[in-house]
């Protein structure tokens, strides 16, 4: 089973994609899909995230628009294309509904990309997604029974 947090959940398609025969299950948590997206949305820009800079100034929403359409384009292995690949998979995935980290409609779009899997959909942001985790350890346990017939144990 193939487990991924917040960075980690955002690699967990591509991975899957290039090693599908090799997991039968995925968990996600605080994932979604749009990298270029997601560098513009994050509220974690502020602290390290890239820095753009475009001829003639300040980007408009349709130029950034478009160089997303564009970058999408030229980028298969983002969760946009690959998340696709885990239908038919079990997949288990927890996202906060006021993440800002991994903005919530990009987890909203890797979900509805990846077939609507089973979901958590928890009242929070993206730390307070992981606090709560633990309270959830029970349904990821049953979840990993479920899809590995036992052999977690």
């Amino acid at each position: 089973v193939a487990v991924g947090f917040s960075g980690g959940a955002l690699t967990m398609p591509p991975v899957i994609a290039r090693e599908p025969d090799r997991y039968s299950a995925v968990v996600m948590v605080g994932g979604g899909a749009d990298a270029f997206l997601m560098t513009l949305k994050t509220s974690y820009a502020m602290v390290g995230g890239p820095t753009y800079s475009f001829e003639g100034g300040e980007a408009t929403a349709e130029f950034l628009l478009k160089f997303d359409e564009a970058y999408l384009r030229v980028a298969p292995l983002d969760p946009y294309h690959t998340a696709s690949l885990l239908k038919g998979k079990p997949v288990l995935m927890f996202n906060g509904n006021s993440d800002t980290a991994v903005p919530s409609p990009l987890g909203n779009l890797l979900w509805e990309r990846a077939g609507q899997p089973r979901r958590v959909l928890k009242e929070a942001g993206h730390e307070a997604l992981f606090y709560a985790l633990p309270g959830e350890y029970e349904a990821i346990r049953a979840f990993f029974d479920e899809t590995t017939h036992g052999a977690t144990r």
